[in-house]
């Protein structure tokens, strides 16, 4: 018998998906997507795991290789038809100072938890709506599903691997949520970490060091300025009801240095991104530019990523361009960064479209309700019948 919706949300969250920049504190996906490929083979959708290394560093700056996993599933796979990929991430941000249980539970019509919102609601949705596509009996569409395991990490190695491959598609639908309206214009994005130089020494003889802070405190306010600077590159492309939609933006994130109060410290890290409604390469110029004075006091800048912006073409030939119009009337942009540029980028139109206000994403409370949850799945069905 195959689970219901909330049945199958509520287990997804059962499980420890914590994902970290630092790849030695990261949770494993395994069983999680174990617990999703049973329910897929039970209704004999052929099911594959792409296998990748997740490397990085950990807080003491050693090497860290994880062995990490996606999943995916040709619900059909018929020659001639129309290809639609549900896609999303099974990984979630750390449960933090997460309010009740972050393993899920349900309360007065709602389900909660950690990544209940971003994105396990959207994809318990998509996985219930693929069992229930492999019982049409004359299918229409090719439906892929696709779940990856390192979304909520810098690198997206779990899209990464999965473009290797070289998937085709006509229409991707990656269920961050978005309320049920859809996000059809995605901002870039870009991530530098700099790294001022000093020379350690005793916080008693200051003529014997060179203190990073001090040094890299210039450099600081040129970011500054820059940071007030990037709100006004405005592309109208990207225009919707919120103003800053159309607006770039800056957000100096982290700033580390020193070890203990009466030591010089010896470096200072700062780490910025920015959201690009323009090609990378104008905000490089920038960057650069307002750097170019410091450069003999810090190491090269290190791009951690650099993606540009991208509205994907779906016009009128595609197969599926008047029923995504009957999903929602609402169109809007995406102000953050997902794995939906990725797939943009690689060639496949891909708009974001799910259930769960984004507002709750990484709160210390998410819910998802289950009407909505239906009603999400509903309009997945009507998308590929």
């Amino acid at each position: 018998m195959i689970p219901t919706p909330e049945e199958i949300l509520l287990k997804l969250t059962s499980f420890d998906r914590q994902n970290y920049d630092d790849a030695s504190k990261i949770s494993d996906t395994t069983l999680a997507l174990e617990y999703v490929a049973d329910l897929l083979d039970s209704q004999g959708i052929k099911v594959k795991f792409q296998e990748y290394e997740r490397r990085g560093k950990d807080d003491l700056g050693n090497d860290v290789v994880k062995p990490r996993k996606n999943l995916v599933a040709n619900v059909h796979d018929r020659e001639g038809l129309p290809a639609v990929c549900f896609e999303g991430h099974i990984d979630t941000v750390p449960f933090g100072d997460y309010k009740g249980n972050p393993l899920g539970e349900e309360r007065e019509g709602r389900i909660y938890g950690r990544g209940v919102v971003d994105m396990s609601g959207s994809l318990s949705g998509m996985i219930y709506a693929a069992l229930q596509a492999r019982g049409i009996h004359q299918p229409t569409t090719n439906v892929q599903l696709v779940i990856t395991s390192d979304e909520e990490a810098y690198k997206f190695e779990g899209i990464k691997r999965f473009l290797q491959d070289n998937p085709i598609s006509d229409l991707a639908v990656c269920g961050e949520p978005t309320s049920m309206a859809i996000k059809d214009r995605f901002k870039g994005a870009l991530y530098y970490i700099l790294n001022v130089k000093g020379r350690s020494g005793h916080g008693s003889r200051q003529h014997e060091g060179e203190n990073a802070i001090a040094k890299g405190l210039p450099i600081l306010n040129a970011l500054i300025r820059l940071y007030e600077a990037v709100p006004e590159i405005v592309n109208p492309v990207f225009a919707s009801d919120d103003e800053y939609s159309k607006r770039s933006s800056m957000n100096i994130g982290i700033i580390r240095a020193g070890t203990k109060v009466n030591t010089i410290p010896d470096s200072m890290k700062i780490e910025f991104e920015m959201r690009l409604v323009y090609p990378a390469e104008k905000y490089h110029r920038l960057i650069a530019e307002a750097l170019a004075p410091y450069q003999d006091i810090m190491d090269e800048p290190h791009i951690v990523f650099a993606e540009n912006p991208v509205v994907p073409d779906i016009s009128a030939s595609n197969p599926f361009y008047d029923k995504l119009h009957r999903l929602s009337d609402k169109r809007i942009v995406s102000l953050g960064f997902s794995e939906a540029n990725f797939l943009n980028n690689a060639g496949i139109p891909t708009v974001e479209w799910g259930v769960g206000d984004n507002s709750m994403s990484h709160t210390d409370e998410e819910y998802v309700g289950k009407k909505d949850l239906m009603g999400y799945i509903t309009r997945l069905l009507e998308l590929v019948r």
